[in-house]
């Protein structure tokens, strides 16, 4: 991670107030691979289920239990968070993530998840005051459970689907501390 000038502040909202054009959708098919459980399974998860134009746009992370500690592994890291990040995350923590700030956001935001083990929808407000341009990302994190037959409720994966509303190149100038 490096130091640097993008801060970040996030707000829970309702799942009724969801943004972006693939919120509702995903949500509607996490509620019918649920059922009357929990949470659906992961292995029940089927990409073709939501819009294609949401997939770049999603993430999955394993939860971790590493001597104690809960981490969040990604699983699946879409093109355009690579393309915004200039980085590639899938196999690393979301604590890897370049912007020490967007980094515990996140963390935060998963760990509400898992430990609700309930749907939840966060907005972010990423900020780079070096050049005073903000972006607001609209964050749904949804929990899984491991298998059908589970009955402890083990949440072991986290399905994201994140929506920013701006430009691609805006947001890609905001994380990389690049004027313009």
């Amino acid at each position: 991670m490096q130091s640097d000038n993008v801060i970040t502040h996030g707000i829970e909202k309702r799942i009724e107030d969801a943004g972006g054009p693939a919120t509702k959708p995903i949500y509607a098919y996490w509620q019918r691979l649920k059922g009357s459980r929990l949470a659906p399974t992961w292995s029940n998860w089927d990409w073709m289920e939501i819009p294609l134009s949401a997939i770049p746009y999603c993430g999955v992370v394993d939860v971790i239990w590493n001597a104690e500690n809960l981490d969040f592994i990604y699983r699946f890291w879409g093109t355009a968070y690579v393309e915004a990040y200039q980085q590639e995350l899938t196999g690393k923590s979301v604590r890897d993530i370049r912007h020490k700030s967007l980094s515990d956001q996140v963390f935060t935001q998963y760990s509400i998840c898992y430990e609700r083990q309930v749907p939840c929808l966060f907005t972010t407000t990423i900020k780079n005051e070096r050049f005073d341009q903000t972006v607001k990302e609209r964050s749904l994190r949804l929990p899984f459970i491991g298998n059908a037959n589970s009955t402890d409720g083990v949440i072991t994966h986290l399905f994201a689907y994140s929506f920013i509303d701006t430009d691609q190149e805006i947001v890609r100038r905001v994380l990389l501390n690049e004027g313009g």
